[in-house]
């Protein structure tokens, strides 16, 4: 193949790639509203196939080394299909947190693959932006890896999860985000090393991934998931950076800014700041009684209720319903039917309690 065909086949790629980006941003716009959230979903799901689709054109077109990595990469790609539908399908719509960082894990871990692929497979040593996108997509990746599956078995209720203790969680915490800032510095300074301070990079990032996630209350993990989306997010878009693919980085942008401007509404749904919720990691105490989690509100702090027990529960109760709210809108309705209908009381694995709505959040709603 002549090097124009080449070329010529980059360009096209370079404005399908842009294409379906657009689809995203239109997609994402369509799911600022209940009557139009499926839209917007089938839009950006288009979105995502043609980019795929372009992708093996352009594999076919330019060629390829190894059958057998196209035969892993074809298979790969149906596993994740199946799985992906049939967990959707069967997952309950209060158990969408779960299934939510379960993905989150899928894609910071493929984030981080694909940076590693990109710095180690070079030809000759990177340059500096290569090594600084690529690194951060590492490093973001494989902090967002354990943390997810952390935050998934917490919210799921998996007992040994939520049975795990970290003594000196501020010591672990600081150590290892230093040791991963550093090793991906000496990663640029270094390049000649890539191989070692990748690995060190990694390593570092995973275990920072899981001291980090491990102190937070249960309570609190809807938020630190969002959080972690962000992270994934950002990481597919350094990724993208790295490799030269618009569609992965404007996705990732996408994810990363409405996974921030996501975990703020759900902070202040539960009246405390963003990083109040994730300072409990590294030791801080959101709250004057020292408590966080379902008894963890200010108002949950205040005062005995007339049935004897602490407020702290009904301000749990607040800070539950509220934070429902800001994840499910009234107008979804938290059984998961139609837009419009009214919502209902439910289970929540979250806290193992049920959960039900003010009688403001019933107004205007049909049966």
């Amino acid at each position: 193949m002549t090097s124009a065909t080449v070329g010529a086949i980059d360009i096209v790629a370079w404005f399908v790639y842009l294409f379906s980006a657009v689809l995203f941003v239109v997609g994402l716009h369509f799911m600022n509203s209940p009557k139009t959230a499926r839209k917007g979903n089938q839009i950006s799901a288009f979105g995502m196939v043609v980019a795929v689709l372009m992708a093996f054109i352009v594999l076919f077109a330019k060629g390829f080394v190894n059958i057998v990595a196209v035969v892993v990469l074809v298979v790969g790609i149906l596993i994740g299909a199946v799985a992906g539908v049939v967990s959707a399908k069967k997952v309950k719509m209060t158990d969408m947190p779960q299934l939510v960082s379960v993905f989150n894990t899928v894609g910071g871990g493929a984030a981080a693959l694909v940076a590693l692929n990109d710095i180690l497979t070079k030809e000759g040593t990177p340059d500096i932006v290569v090594l600084i996108t690529a690194g951060l997509g590492i490093l973001i990746g494989s902090v967002t890896f354990p943390g997810s599956l952390i935050a998934a078995g917490k919210l799921q209720g998996i007992k040994w999860v939520k049975k795990l203790n970290l003594p000196g969680k501020g010591v672990w915490n600081i150590l290892f985000a230093v040791l991963s800032v550093v090793s991906l510095v000496m990663l640029c300074v270094q390049p000649e090393q890539r191989l070692l301070w990748s690995i060190l990079t990694t390593v570092f990032a995973l275990c920072y991934g899981l001291v980090f996630v491990i102190p937070i209350g249960g309570a609190d993990m809807p938020v630190v998931i969002s959080v972690l989306n962000a992270c994934t997010g950002t990481a597919v878009a350094m990724s993208g950076l790295a490799i030269d693919n618009v569609a992965l980085i404007v996705a990732g942008a996408l994810v990363g800014s409405a996974g921030v401007t996501l975990s703020i509404l759900m902070a202040q749904a539960m009246n405390r700041p963003l990083l109040s919720v994730l300072a409990g990691g590294f030791g801080g105490g959101a709250f004057p009684g020292g408590r966080s989690g379902v008894g963890g509100s200010r108002a949950g702090t205040r005062a005995a209720t007339t049935g004897g027990q602490r407020e702290g529960h009904a301000g749990g109760q607040r800070q539950r319903n509220c934070l429902l709210h800001s994840v499910f809108p009234p107008s979804f309705g938290c059984d998961g039917k139609t837009p419009g209908r009214r919502p209902r009381p439910g289970f929540s694995r979250m806290t193992g309690l049920s959960y039900r709505f003010p009688a403001a959040a019933n107004r205007g709603f049909v049966e």
